[in-house]
């Protein structure tokens, strides 16, 4: 069993990763903290095993509630969860901690989150993912150019994806389904010639930025 402790003081996030987490078989919420000194005084010796951290928790900023933890042994597996941009998550990074993930993002990621960093992997969630490859990815192509390679439809997801919309939330959007745009995304990455599974996402956050 997966020990996890809460660390939020906004009760929306909060009730509903209880419920999440405590209906999942294998993980157990077994402490909850609304300010920083209350995730330091309920870790100590590498328990509980994950800490998923809200980046905004009153008290002591991140960086420095991590080094506290470091102190009592409890870093191994810190969730860090927020509101992210390409620049935040690159120094997010810097801090170490094994997953990251955009609090608007479905709560299933914290599930699979807990799951992988227990189990010594890192877990960064799509919006994070894309977030970090816009640094690695460039538009080959001006507006005009994608604009004539793309189809209309193709277009609409791109801008779709640029905003950080998750096919999900595009599918709904258009009314079509999921598989649909996964295809169209498969289709897109072809066409302007992307590779990884990440490398679209980056290529449409800087084309918004461009068109912008």
């Amino acid at each position: 069993m997966i020990s996890v402790c809460i660390a939020t003081d906004v009760s929306l996030f909060l009730e509903g990763l209880l419920h999440t987490l405590n209906e999942e078989r294998g993980l157990i919420v077994t402490s909850k903290a609304l300010h920083s000194d209350q995730v330091i005084s309920s870790c100590h010796n590498g328990h509980p095993d994950v800490v998923i951290l809200h980046s905004l928790l009153p008290g002591l900023n991140t960086a420095a509630l991590l080094r506290r933890l470091v102190q009592r042994g409890c870093t191994n597996n810190i969730i860090l969860f927020g509101t992210w941009t390409s620049d935040t998550v690159a120094a997010a990074q810097r801090l170490d901690v094994r997953g990251l993930i955009d609090e608007r993002e479905d709560a299933e990621n914290f599930v699979r989150a807990a799951h992988l960093v227990q189990g010594g992997a890192r877990y960064y969630s799509e919006r994070i993912s894309g977030l970090l490859a816009i640094g690695d990815t460039q538009s080959p192509l001006s507006a005009s150019a994608i604009a004539s390679v793309l189809t209309p439809t193709e277009l609409q997801i791109l801008r779709a994806l640029g905003k950080n919309q998750t096919s999900q939330e595009i599918a709904r959007a258009m009314f079509i389904s999921y598989r649909t745009v996964q295809k169209h995304r498969s289709n897109m990455a072809r066409k302007l010639q992307l590779e990884g599974s990440n490398a679209l996402l980056g290529f449409a956050i800087r084309y918004n930025d461009e068109e912008c």
